[in-house]
């Protein structure tokens, strides 16, 4: 899509960055790709003792099917490990030294890779990433359809400027969840402590949930007739985000940053009185009990003590908490029944919010120095589509396929997995559902030879090959991902960097989740509190304010309501979820649908404003007709 930006960096920031790139592109090792005989240096952190060989039968099989699918005789990729301990600084220093590779994965957007970027030093790829051409046929398509899936959102996040100059490398969206006991929810409900069953998680509202962690403190969950229950364990010592940037979401504060119609400017979370609204009901639960009695020193790694001893009954932190607390409580409770949902809602007719991950760990650079035509970078775009392929992302991730396999039931019922040929990496099987898992190779030697390459995916098209589910809790988890991901609240600031929040970010932050966990845990007032909100904004927060506000103005991509809105609707429309949209959308999405790529470039595009209203008449004289027939179909239910 088509960006418009105002530089919003003052003449001397880019009269250095100006000198910067001179220095960097002058008097380098940095070979220019060849692309009749392309060998591929890439730089990438390692996490394992061993990694993969250059020279080994995985990345030979890499090689083979990206050299057949490029249409070269040849390609080579020269993997240039550093440990991972201190990548940051090899990228740092390869970057000054202007030893650029083809490839480059950046883990951290730190000033230095903003400036480059700013620099023109990487390509940008904000147009490239869903651009359309023509095929044979005569046929709209995306130049490269495995790119073309990336998210919006995410891309956004890592964009520097409202311009992407890399690749983002995926993670899971929708991680956050509720780890809880439906054991004692359903004996609190069948004694009448608890208006509802373990059945009704996934409907929750606010006041349910508060409801619930009362009944889990004083309505004897496990029927051993004591008084030695509450209802949810809080890290407060150092990690109170997680549940109380959950809590607030859920309440209807913004993720981090938002939009104040007040105010007319984004602003962080704890300007909104929606976060004040939680942290004051935090403060409550943690006075009558509800909460850990020392949550402002119980530290995270006791964290799943109390839930497992049977103290506590919820945890609000990433939902697969709840797989591992499963695993775990077996021994100590044999009769414990563990669950996790995602989120509670607002109120019972409120749409859902959930709080997402940023969906990326770092992102692949292609520098300019070593990739210097529109052509060169054409060429690795397509290289990186193709490593997209799932074929390749099977072969990062697992090696290469053993397609044999015998199952042996044993006597308990359990099935062991016979790979054949022994020296195959893994094999495929199928689940009783149909979906397939992989097992892996316990053999070392076999093992070393795919290590550390899944550093180098980036898991935007979907494996066939997923998770075997040993446990309902596992499946379940899964199932929570897959929900969050429909409701997500983005941070309307992420993209941006604010120059004084870089220098000050440990004392801004210090102030703020200090003065929080004081206000909720009794130590201090309200009043207190805003003393020391004030004290952020003389200290540098206002001045962040004021420079996120900048790029948020100039941003011709940000974050609005409108456009989360649009979003979620939009996955949820593909995913069969309507519950939330209006049939004015129903028939617009379906109409999207239709068009594809071709559509998706024509309305992306600001200049063809003609095209993009004659498609809006073609929706709207549509609309009623395909909205009825969308609700005919049973799937849309």
């Amino acid at each position: 899509m088509k960006h418009i930006w105002k530089r919003i960096v003052s003449a001397a920031m880019a009269g250095a960055m100006g000198i910067m790139a001179m220095g960097l592109t002058a008097c380098s090792d940095t070979v220019v790709l060849d692309m009749e005989n392309p060998v591929i240096t890439v730089m990438l952190p390692t996490f394992q003792t061993v990694s993969a060989d250059e020279e080994g039968p995985v990345v030979e099989e890499i090689e083979r099917y990206v050299a057949e699918k490029m249409g070269v005789p040849n390609l080579e990729f020269q993997l240039k490990w550093a440990a991972n301990s201190n990548y940051g600084e090899k990228v740092t220093a390869a970057m000054g030294a202007g030893n650029w590779p083809h490839v480059m994965l950046i883990t951290e957007r730190t000033s230095t890779i903003i400036q480059n970027s700013r620099a023109g030093n990487f390509w940008d790829l904000t147009d490239e990433l869903k651009a359309t051409t023509t095929n044979e046929n005569g046929e709209t398509v995306y130049k490269y359809p495995n790119l073309a899936e990336t998210d919006d959102m995410i891309n956004h996040n890592i964009s520097v400027d409202g311009r992407v100059y890399g690749l983002y490398r995926a993670r899971e969206i929708g991680r956050a969840g509720v780890t809880v006991r439906d054991d004692w929810i359903d004996n609190l409900h069948n004694k009448g402590a608890l208006s509802f069953g373990s059945d009704h998680i996934n409907d929750m509202t606010l006041d349910e949930f508060e409801e619930m962690l009362y009944a889990f403190k004083d309505g004897d969950p496990d029927g051993d007739g004591q008084d030695n229950t509450y209802g949810m364990v809080i890290a407060g010592a150092d990690y109170i985000a997680g549940p109380l940037n959950n809590l607030v979401v859920w309440n209807g504060a913004p993720n981090a940053w938002g939009y104040s119609e007040e105010e007319g400017k984004i602003l962080p979370d704890y300007m909104f009185p929606e976060y004040e609204e939680m942290i004051t009901r935090m403060r409550k639960w943690k006075a009558d009990g509800v909460i850990n009695k020392d949550m402002d020193t119980f530290s995270s790694t006791n964290w799943d003590n109390p839930f497992l001893q049977s103290q506590a009954g919820a945890i609000i932190d990433v939902a697969d908490r709840a797989r591992r607390v499963a695993n775990n409580i077996k021994d100590l409770n044999p009769n414990a029944v563990v669950d996790v949902f995602g989120f509670a809602r607002k109120s019972a007719d409120a749409e859902p919010v959930t709080l997402p991950t940023t969906g990326y760990s770092g992102y692949f650079v292609l520098p300019v120095a070593s990739l210097p035509t529109e052509e060169h970078r054409d060429f690795m775009l397509k290289v990186m589509d193709i490593l997209n392929d799932t074929y390749v992302s099977d072969l990062l991730n697992y090696g290469i396929v053993g397609t044999s396999y015998e199952e042996v039931k044993n006597a308990d019922g359990s099935t062991d997995i016979k790979v054949d040929p022994p020296t195959a990496h893994y094999a495929i099987i199928e689940n009783p559902d149909g979906t397939k898992s992989a097992i892996k190779s316990t053999d070392q030697e076999r093992v070393n030879e795919y290590n550390d390459l899944n550093q180098f995916g980036m898991g935007y098209v979907t494996s066939e090959i997923t998770t075997y589910y040993s446990t309902q809790v596992a499946k379940t988890v899964n199932d929570v991902y897959q929900t969050n991901k429909l409701y997500k609240l983005p941070n309307y600031a992420e993209a941006y960097i604010s120059p004084t929040y870089s220098r000050h970010s440990t004392q801004l932050d210090a102030i703020m989740s200090s003065a929080t966990t004081k206000y909720i845990s009794g130590a201090i007032d309200i009043d207190a509190w805003y003393a020391e909100r004030d004290r952020w904004l003389d200290q540098g927060g206002q001045q962040v304010i004021d420079e996120m506000n900048e790029f948020y103005e100039a941003d011709t991509d940000k974050v609005t309501a409108e456009s989360i809105k649009k979003d979620n609707h939009k996955v949820q429309f593909e995913e069969g979820v309507t519950q939330w949209l209006t049939p004015e959308e129903v028939a617009e999405f379906q109409q999207e649908e239709a068009l594809g790529p071709e559509a998706s470039a024509q309305t992306e595009t600001p200049a063809e404003e003609a095209l993009e209203e004659a498609a809006d008449a073609v929706i709207d004289a549509a609309g009623a007709a395909d909205a009825a027939a969308q609700a005919e179909k049973p799937s849309d239910n």
